[in-house]
C-alpha cells in the first residue's frame, strides 16, 4: 500500500528538495573554502605552521566530523531529518563567524571543531532523504546535484572570501558567514516536508525503533563490495581533502599569485573539476550500470589512476596554466567515484538503514579522508621545506619574523615544501583505485542480497 503523500514524489516538489539540500551542500563547503582564503593572512598574523593549518582542517575539524557522523546517522532513524539539517546550519554557522575573534592556534582548533560538529549532521539526513524520493536506478544522478555544493561553495568561498580578506581582513570573513545560515536554515523548515521513509519503494513505514547498530554493521560489513568500496573512498578523500585544503596556499605561495586571483584561481578549480566529476560519475553511472551494473566501480578505477597522473603533473609544474589544467581535469577524472559510492551503499540497505550506512561512512571517511589527509599533507610539506632549506626552517621560518634573504630563502623553501606533498598525496589515488577493482568483483552479486 502506497503512502498517501505521494504527491512528494512529484517533479515539482523533488526540484524544490534538490534546490534546497543543493543551498544547503554549498553553505557547507563555502565555510572550508573561506578558511583556505584566510589562511595566508591568518599564518602570518598568528604565527602557523602548516602542519598547525592541516591540523585545523584535518584533525580538528575532520576528526569531529567524523565522531558524529554515525551517532547522527542513528538520530536521523528516528528524528525529523529536515528539522535535523536546519539546527545543524544554524550551529556550524556561529561556529564559523567566531573563528573571526580567535586570536590564537588553540581558539581555531576549538572553533573549527565546533564548525565540524555541526557540519556533521549534513551527509546522513541528506542522503536518506534522496533515498526516499528516488529509485536506485537514479540515486546516483540524484546526489551528483547535491555534490554540486562542494565546487559552487568552493568557488564563491573562494572568490569572495579571497576578496573579502584582501579589503577588510580575513576576521570579516568569517564573521559573514552567519548570513546566509539563517536564510538556509529557515528555507529548510518552511519548503521541505519530512517524507514516510520507503516512501518511493512504496513500503508503508515501520513506526517503530529503527534496527539496532549492530544489525547494520553486520549488513554492511558482509558485503565485500562494501569493504573495499569503503576503503577506497577514504584513501580516495585523504588526497582529495590535502589538494582542497592547500589548494589555495598552493597558486599564493607556489605560482606567486596574489590573494585575489589566488582565489580566482582556486575558486574555478574547484568549481569545473567537482562540478564535471560530480556529475560525469553520477549521470555517467546511472547510464552505464544499465549494460552491467559494474560500471558503478569501472568508472572510478579510470578515473582514480588518470588522477594520480594529473594531478601529480599539475603540482610538479611551474605553468600556472599547466597546474591549473591538471588539477581541472584530474578533479573531474577523480570525483567519478564519489556520487556511485553513495549510490551503490544505499541500494545495499533498506530504507531504515539508510542514515546509519551513511553515518558509518562519514565516520571513516572524516577520520582517514578529512581528519588524516590535511594534516598529512601539512606534516609533510614542513618536511620538505626544512629539507629544502637546510637549517633550522621551523625556528627560522615559521614565526613570520625574517627580513630581506632570510625572508626569501624561506619563502621558497614553503613553496617547494608544499609543491612536493601535493604530488605526493596524489599517489594514493593508486592505491584506491585497487580497492574499487576488487570491490567491482562482487557487486553485481551483493546488489542480489534481499
Amino acid at each position: 500500500m502506497r503512502s498517501p503523500k505521494t504527491w512528494l514524489l512529484e517533479k515539482r516538489y523533488r526540484s524544490r528538495l534538490l534546490i534546497v539540500l543543493l543551498l544547503t551542500s554549498i553553505l557547507n563547503f563555502m565555510d572550508r573554502a573561506i578558511l583556505s582564503a584566510a589562511i595566508e593572512p591568518m599564518r602570518r598574523e598568528i604565527g602557523l605552521s602548516d602542519a598547525q593549518i592541516g591540523l585545523l582542517q584535518g584533525v580538528a575539524f575532520g576528526l569531529v566530523y567524523a565522531l558524529l557522523a554515525l551517532p547522527i546517522g542513528r538520530l536521523a532513524e528516528r528524528f525529523s531529518r529536515k528539522v535535523m539539517l536546519a539546527c545543524s546550519t544554524l550551529f556550524f554557522s556561529l561556529m564559523s563567524a567566531l573563528c573571526g575573534t580567535a586570536g590564537s592556534f588553540g581558539a581555531l582548533f576549538f572553533m573549527r571543531a565546533g564548525v565540524g560538529a555541526g557540519e556533521a549532521a549534513f551527509l546522513p539526513p541528506t542522503v536518506s532523504l534522496l533515498s526516499d524520493h528516488y529509485p536506485p536506478e537514479r540515486r546516483s544522478s540524484a546526489f551528483s546535484i547535491i555534490n554540486l555544493g562542494s565546487p559552487i561553495g568552493y568557488l564563491l568561498g573562494s572568490m569572495v572570501g579571497g576578496t573579502v580578506v584582501a579589503l577588510w581582513g580575513w576576521r570579516t570573513a568569517f564573521y559573514l558567514t552567519a548570513i546566509p545560515g539563517v536564510i538556509v536554515a529557515i528555507l529548510l523548515l518552511t519548503l521541505l516536508t519530512e517524507p514516510p521513509r520507503g516512501l518511493v519503494e512504496g513500503k508503508a513505514e515501520d513506526k517503530g525503533p529503527p534496527p539496532p547498530l549492530r544489525a547494520v554493521l553486520s549488513r554492511l560489513w558482509g558485503f565485500r563490495s562494501f569493504r573495499h568500496m569503503l576503503a577506497g573512498g577514504a584513501i580516495a578523500l585523504a588526497a582529495s581533502y590535502a589538494h582542497a585544503q592547500f589548494m589555495f596556499p598552493f597558486f599564493a605561495r607556489s605560482q606567486g599569485l596574489s590573494p585575489q586571483m589566488a582565489g580566482v584561481a582556486a575558486g574555478l578549480v574547484g568549481f569545473l573539476s567537482i562540478s564535471g566529476g560530480s556529475l560525469l560519475g553520477g549521470y555517467g553511472v546511472d547510464y552505464m550500470r544499465r549494460f552491467d551494473i559494474r560500471w558503478t566501480n569501472w568508472m572510478p578505477v579510470f578515473g582514480l589512476l588518470l588522477a594520480s597522473i594529473l594531478y601529480g603533473s599539475a603540482y610538479l609544474s611551474h605553468s600556472i596554466a599547466l597546474s591549473a589544467a591538471g588539477a581541472i581535469f584530474g578533479g573531474m577524472a577523480l570525483f567519478c567515484f564519489y556520487a556511485p559510492t553513495f549510490g551503490n551503499v544505499q541500494n545495499l540497505v533498506p530504507p531504515r538503514m539508510r542514515a546509519s550506512s551513511i553515518g558509518l561512512m562519514s565516520l571513516v571517511f572524516g577520520i582517514l579522508g578529512a581528519g588524516l589527509g590535511p594534516t598529512s599533507a601539512g606534516m609533510l610539506s614542513d618536511l620538505y621545506a626544512g629539507n629544502s632549506f637546510g637549517a633550522d626552517y621551523k625556528t627560522l621560518c615559521i614565526a613570520g619574523k625574517t627580513t630581506g634573504d632570510m625572508l626569501q630563502r624561506c619563502q621558497s623553501a614553503s613553496a617547494q615544501g608544499l609543491r612536493l606533498a601535493l604530488a605526493s598525496m596524489a599517489l594514493l589515488y593508486i592505491w584506491s583505485a585497487f580497492h574499487f577493482w576488487r570491490a567491482s568483483r562482487t557487486i553485481r552479486e551483493d546488489l542480489l542480497q534481499p
